[in-house]
Order: structure tokens, then sequence, then C-alpha cells
């Protein structure tokens, strides 16, 4: 199922608690938020650090129009599914392999995020 929400629900969904867990963000003591991981490849947006909503936009963009990038961010991907964003699945990814990426946080005593991607 593939559903189109309204910008108000959409924007709901990018500021709630499991998108902003699943994507490592943390809120900012004067406003707005911040992506902990570091790496520009962790994101899909090249704002994607910074903007929640912006993110979950150009994910969803990409997983309806690209197999291979939902490969690479399978969970992400399959949220989404879950709230009818996107469709299809990940039967083009060949076999499941676990891999961990260590992307260093620049904040906290967290010095490291581990990042548990299957394909």
């Amino acid at each position: 199922m593939f559903v189109s929400l309204p910008a108000s629900a959409e924007q709901d969904l990018a500021y709630g608690k499991e998108w902003l867990k699943l994507l490592h963000y943390k809120k900012q003591t004067f406003g707005g938020y911040k992506g902990l991981v570091a790496a520009d490849k962790f994101y899909a947006d090249k704002d994607g650090r910074y903007d929640p909503q912006k993110e979950m936009e150009t994910e969803i963009r990409l997983f309806n129009a690209n197999d291979k990038i939902k490969c690479e961010f399978p969970a992400r991907f399959e949220w989404l599914k879950q709230k009818g964003l996107v469709r299809g699945d990940l039967k083009k990814c060949k076999g499941i392999v676990v891999r961990t990426y260590t992307y260093p946080y620049r904040y906290g005593a967290q010095r490291y995020a581990n990042v548990g991607t299957r394909f």
C-alpha cells in the first residue's frame, strides 16, 4: 500500500520519536535538530543532517524511484513502508549480510555510533 499523506501528517512523522531515533537526531538547545552522525553518506539529502523532514522527503522520493538505495538503508525503507509512504520490497537486495558502520560522534560521552545495516 502506498499513500500520500498531507504535509502536516508527514511533518508529524518526520519529527516523531521513531524517525528521530532511527537517524540519530538530537534536539538542539536553541531549536532545531542535528544528526549525531557526521558522515555525509549517512544522509540521503545534502541538508539531511540538520533537517529531519527534508531527509524523510528525499528518502521517500528515492525509495520510490530506485531499488538500489533501498538496499543501502533497509531499516529506513521498512519503517517508511510500514507508514505507507513507500512501496516495493527488498527482494533485489542480494542475501542478508550484517554490516556495521562506525561513525564518529561530535558530541558527548559516546564517541562512536554503530549503525547495523542488513542486506
